[in-house]
């Protein structure tokens, strides 16, 4: 899997952060009849510094 930000955060700690906390998904592929397929996708993060 590889990740690959947009935009920073603007704080390379926290951006850091995020990518490690990616990286810990589980994935599973999407698949059509029991077949594994191959699959590009995008995830938005939404996020606000308290």
């Amino acid at each position: 899997m590889s990740v690959v930000a947009l935009r920073s955060t603007g704080s390379p700690a926290y951006d850091r952060k995020i990518e490690r906390a990616i990286h810990r998904w589980k994935y599973s592929p999407f698949t059509i009849d029991g077949e594994p397929q191959p699959i590009c996708s995008t995830v938005t993060f939404v996020y606000s510094q308290h």
